[in-house]
C-alpha cells in the first residue's frame, strides 16, 4: 500500500519567535529539513508569499478560539494576522498544542507557523505569521486572479492544472450542467492517470508537493491530496485534506487523503477518497472513491472530531459502484453486467458483489479471457464483496 510518511522535526524560525513549528505530517514518509534557510522557507519548491490584508484584531481565551482565527487567516490566503489574548499564560503550551494536533495546520494547508509576543500590562499581542503549501499559494493567485507573485515552479504548476480542467470541460457534453460527482470523478481518474507513485521520495522533495505530482508526474500522498485539493477547489469543489494513519493491523503508517462535500451548505454530503490507494499497479481502482466512515474501518485512523462528518445515512448515494452501477445482487446479474461493459480495450474491473461471490461459479468469463489469464481477488467492503478482476 502507498501511504507511508514520517513526521517533520520542527525548527524556530528566529530567535524573538517564541512560537515555531513545521507541520509534523506532511508527507508520506521520511523528509527532515524541510525548511533550509534561514528564514524558514521551503528553498525546494521555492514558494512566494502571498499577501493578503491581515485577519482584524480580536481577543481569544483559548487555543480552541485560535484555530478559528487561523482558520480564518486561510481562508483569505493571509500570511500575517494579530491577534490579542486574554491571558498570556495561552501562549506557554502553544507550542506543544500545535505540535499534537499537526492535522490542524494541514486541514489548512499551512506548512509553518510562527508568532512573535508583543505584552503589555494589560494585554499580549501576538502577530501570527502563516508559511503555506505551494497549492494554497496557488488558490490564492487563482482566486485574485494575480500569477505575478508565484514562483516558476507554481507558475509551471498552475498552467498544468488550468489545461486539466479545460480537458475535463472538453470532454462533457454539457459543461454547465455537470454533476460534482462527474467533476470530481474526472479529476479523480486523470490524477490516477498522471502520477505514479515514488517510491525514491527521500531524493525527491517535489514528491510532497503539487509540482512533483502535476508537473513531475511523481509524488507521494501528500502530492496526491495535495493535486486532489487544488483541482476541486479550482472547479468549485468543496473539499479538505485528512492526515491520519492507514495501513493492516501493527503496520499503520502516517497517512493523508480527502474528504469531498457533495451537498451543500444546508446539507452537506461528505465522503473520503483516497486517491493514492486508488492508484493500483495494473488498474484504476475506485474502491476508495466517495466511501463512508464504514468501510475505512480497518484500513484508516484519523481524528474524526477535527473534521466534518462524513454521510452515515444513505452512505451509498454517492458511492462510485452505486452511483455508475457496478453492483450485482446475484450471480445472473453477475454475467449481465459484465457481458454488457466488457470492453476490449479495458483490462481491469471492479464489480460490488451484494451476495456471496467466494461462492460463485465465475467459468462464464472464459468466454472473454481464460481464467489462467484472469486475476481476480474478492475482499470484504462493508457489509458487501468487492470483486476486483484483471485480464492479463
Amino acid at each position: 500500500m502507498k501511504s507511508n510518511f514520517k513526521s517533520f522535526e520542527r525548527k524556530i524560525i528566529a530567535p524573538i519567535v517564541i512560537l515555531a513549528m513545521i507541520l509534523a505530517l506532511v508527507g508520506c514518509d521520511a523528509f527532515n529539513d524541510l525548511f533550509r534557510d534561514a528564514g524558514g522557507r521551503d528553498s525546494a519548491s521555492d514558494s512566494s508569499e502571498v499577501t493578503i490584508e491581515p485577519v482584524v484584531e480580536t481577543v481569544y481565551e483559548n487555543h480552541y478560539q485560535l484555530d478559528r482565527f487561523i482558520a480564518e487567516m486561510s481562508e483569505d490566503f493571509a500570511v500575517s494576522g494579530k491577534a490579542v489574548l486574554k491571558d498570556v499564560t495561552v501562549w506557554d503550551d502553544l507550542n506543544d498544542y500545535y505540535d499534537s494536533h499537526s492535522e490542524l495546520l494541514s486541514l489548512y494547508g499551512i506548512k509553518g507557523i510562527a508568532a512573535e509576543i508583543l505584552t503589555d500590562d494589560e494585554k499580549s499581542q501576538a502577530e501570527i505569521t502563516l508559511q503555506y503549501e505551494m497549492y494554497m499559494n496557488i488558490l490564492a493567485a487563482d482566486k485574485n486572479g494575480d500569477s505575478s507573485r508565484l514562483s516558476e515552479k507554481e507558475v509551471e504548476t498552475y498552467e498544468k492544472a488550468k489545461s486539466i480542467l479545460a480537458e475535463i470541460t472538453e470532454g462533457f457534453e454539457n459543461p454547465e450542467n455537470t454533476s460534482v460527482f462527474e467533476k470530481s470523478y474526472a479529476i479523480h481518474a486523470i490524477l490516477v492517470d498522471l502520477i505514479e507513485y515514488d517510491d525514491d521520495y527521500a531524493d525527491n522533495s517535489n514528491a510532497f508537493n503539487v509540482y512533483g505530482a502535476l508537473a513531475e508526474g511523481k509524488a507521494v500522498c501528500q502530492g496526491y491530496v495535495h493535486a486532489y485539493k487544488m483541482l476541486l477547489s479550482m472547479a468549485g469543489i468543496e473539499s479538505v485534506i485528512i492526515t491520519g494513519t492507514a495501513g493492516t493491523a501493527g503496520e499503520a503508517e502516517n497517512h493523508a487523503w480527502n474528504l469531498v462535500n457533495y451537498g451543500d451548505e444546508s446539507d452537506p454530503k461528505w465522503y473520503h477518497v483516497d486517491v493514492t490507494w486508488n492508484d493500483q499497479e495494473g488498474i484504476r481502482s475506485h474502491r476508495y472513491f466517495n466511501v463512508s466512515d464504514s468501510h475505512l474501518h480497518g484500513t484508516h485512523l484519523w481524528r474524526a472530531a477535527l473534521y466534518p462528518d462524513v454521510v452515515s445515512s444513505n452512505e451509498m448515494e454517492y458511492n462510485y459502484f452505486s452511483y455508475t452501477g457496478w453492483t450485482a445482487d446475484s450471480p445472473s446479474a453477475l454475467k449481465s453486467l459484465f457481458g454488457e461493459r466488457y470492453s476490449k480495450s479495458q483490462t481491469g474491473y471492479e464489480i460490488l458483489c451484494e451476495f456471496n461471490v467466494e461462492e460463485t461459479d465465475l467459468t462464464f468469463l472464459d468466454a472473454y479471457a481464460s481464467l489462467d489469464e484472469i486475476g481476480y481477488l474478492i475482499s470484504d467492503y462493508g457489509v458487501y464483496k468487492l470483486l476486483m478482476l484483471v485480464l492479463q
